[in-house]
């Protein structure tokens, strides 16, 4: 589990993945998660937690790539929703299925929440020696600051004119009147909803 720190707004955000940028959920700002980050903030923490049983983490205040808090543990893949233990079977023909470059899922057995399996960006064994699959991310799989599909139509509390409300920025240039909005919560929260920091996996060939 990893949490950082916005470089933007200073607002703590989840990592719920092995990605290399993820969006801050307050501001909306790209925030990097690049290979040094995972190599110098997170490398040394899963090297203990691989033995089962162990835990590691803690807390970094400061530092090149800002605050961080990481919480790791030595156990096996559980239901994000009910906990239950994941089926080996089932995670082993995720794993397959992903090496043959399918999208592909693991289903609890008990309450039937699927979760996302799928192999590590290619410069993750540099880091992370003898990982094989990426287990229950939670992680957008788009690419921060794409588009959605759908923008909605806000009113500029100047002007009253239309502005389109992609929910990338929070703060929208009205070009009738000049002026900045800076978007209410509510409708920031429509595009960003509120993300919780989450369990998730790697795995590990023996």
């Amino acid at each position: 589990m990893v949490l950082r720190k916005c470089d933007e707004c200073g607002n703590d955000y989840p990592v719920n993945g092995l990605v290399d940028q993820v969006r801050c959920t307050r501001c909306g700002d790209a925030q990097n998660a690049p290979k040094d980050f995972w190599s110098n903030y997170i490398g040394e923490d899963v090297a203990k937690a691989r033995a089962p049983g162990a835990a590691s983490g803690g807390n970094v205040l400061a530092g090149r790539h800002g605050a961080c808090t990481r919480q790791l543990w030595g156990i096996p893949p559980l239901c994000r929703k009910c906990a239950t233990l994941l089926e080996w079977n089932a995670v082993v023909g995720a794993w397959n299925r992903a090496a043959a470059g399918e999208r592909t899922t693991v289903a609890c057995t008990s309450c039937g929440e699927p979760h996302r399996a799928r192999l590590p960006p290619p410069w993750a064994p540099t880091v992370f020696p003898g990982i094989g699959l990426l287990l229950c991310e939670t992680a957008a799989e788009a690419p921060a600051g794409s588009e959605p599909e759908r923008p909605v139509v806000f009113k500029c509390p100047s002007c009253m004119a239309s502005l389109k409300i992609d929910g990338i920025k929070r703060i929208i240039h009205c070009t009738f009147c000049d002026s900045d909005v800076y978007l209410p919560d509510d409708l920031w929260m429509h595009f960003n909803p509120a993300v919780r920091r989450g369990r998730w996996w790697m795995l590990f060939r023996p």
